[in-house]
C-alpha cells in the first residue's frame, strides 16, 4: 500500500491512528516503523530501515539474516515513511534482504506488509536524485550492470504498489482568504512544476520591491512573515538579519559559531583547481542584503 498527500494531510496523523488500534489491541509487536534517516525515523518513534532490514556491509550473510529475523519477530506489517528518499536500487535490496532472511524468496519482501507513505515532490534519493528515484524514467532502459539490473528490479517491485491512497484535505489550515488559496494553488503546481499564467501573474504581484506603491520585506507587516526566496543564500542572509534582530529586541547578545572547511584533494587533478572552482563558486553567491531590519 502506498499513502501519499502534500505536506498537511495528516499522513503522520494516519501513522499514529495505526500506531494507537495496535495499542489498544496490544498487539504493538506486530508493526515497525522505518525511515530514510535517522531524523526522520526518530520523529515517529521508529528506526532507519539500513538497522531494521540489515541493510550494510554484512548484508547476505547468515548471522546478518539471523539478527533481523529476531528484530521483525511476530512483526506482520512495516510502515516505511518518506519513502520518496528511498531509491529503486534500494527497495530491491530490502526485498532481497527479507525475502532471504525469511526464506521465501519467492514473495516481494518476503511476504511482509508493506506500507509506503511520502510525498514525491518532496526529497529525492540521496545520491542519485529524479534518475534513482522509484518513479525514474530512466532505469530499466540499460541494464548492462549489476547495479541497472537491481534497479529495474526495485522499479518493478515498485510498480506492484497497487493500493493507493492520496490524502488531498490539508488540515493544517482550515480557513483561508482568496489570496490564501491562490498562494497554495500556486505551491502545488509548483511541487509539480507545472504554474499556470494565473500562478505566474499572482507570484509577480508579490514579488518584494523598492519602488513605489509595491510592498517591500525592509517593512515593518514583513517582520514575522514566511519570504521566499530564490536561492539559498538570500534566506540565510535573511534569517541572519531577522536573528540579530531579535537578540536586540529581547536584549541578548547573539553568539556567532564558525566552522572552516577544508577543500580535499581526493578525486580532483589538483588542490589548485578544486580551490579556484569553489573560490569561484562562493563569489558567485555571494549576497548583501542591507536595511531590511
Amino acid at each position: 500500500m502506498y499513502i501519499g498527500g502534500m505536506g498537511g494531510t495528516g499522513k503522520t496523523q494516519v501513522l499514529k491512528a495505526l500506531s494507537h488500534f495496535l495499542e489498544l489491541r496490544k498487539e504493538t509487536n506486530r508493526f515497525v516503523i522505518v525511515a530514510p534517516t535517522g531524523t526522520a525515523a526518530s520523529l515517529l518513534g521508529g528506526s532507519t530501515y539500513h538497522y531494521m532490514f540489515g541493510i550494510n556491509e554484512h548484508s547476505g550473510t547468515l548471522s546478518n539474516f539471523a539478527k533481523v529475523r529476531s528484530r521483525l519477530s511476530g512483526v506482520d506489517y512495516v510502515f516505511f515513511d518518506e519513502v520518496s528518499m528511498l531509491s529503486a536500487r534500494y527497495l530491491y535490496r530490502i526485498s532481497y534482504q527479507l525475502a532471504h532472511t525469511f526464506n521465501k524468496p519467492e514473495l516481494p519482501f518476503g511476504g511482509m506488509n508493506m506500507v509506503f507513505c511520502g510525498d514525491f515532490a518532496q526529497l529525492p534519493p540521496v545520491p542519485g536524485g529524479e534518475y534513482k528515484s522509484l518513479y525514474s524514467h530512466t532505469i530499466g532502459a540499460l541494464g548492462t550492470t549489476l547495479a541497472s539490473q537491481e534497479e529495474a528490479i526495485g522499479k518493478a517491485l515498485w510498480h506492484q504498489v497497487t493500493t493507493v491512497v492520496i490524502l488531498r484535505q490539508n488540515m493544517r489550515q482550515r480557513t483561508q482568504t482568496k489570496q490564501d488559496g491562490q498562494l497554495r494553488t500556486a505551491l502545488e503546481n509548483m511541487r509539480y512544476k507545472s504554474c499556470t499564467p494565473a500562478d505566474l501573474d499572482f507570484l509577480y504581484s508579490h514579488v518584494s520591491s523598492n519602488l513605489s506603491g509595491r510592498a517591500c520585506v525592509a517593512e515593518a507587516d514583513f517582520i514575522n512573515v514566511p519570504i521566499i526566496t530564490a536561492l539559498n543564500v538570500h534566506k540565510d542572509e535573511i534569517n541572519v538579519i531577522g536573528a540579530e534582530r531579535f537578540a536586540r529586541e529581547v536584549n541578548q547578545e547573539l553568539v556567532d559559531f564558525y566552522s572552516d572547511d577544508s577543500v580535499s584533494s581526493r578525486n580532483c587533478q589538483s588542490d589548485r583547481q578544486t580551490t579556484q572552482k569553489v573560490s569561484k563558486k562562493i563569489v558567485n553567491l555571494s549576497v548583501v542584503l542591507h536595511n531590511h531590519q
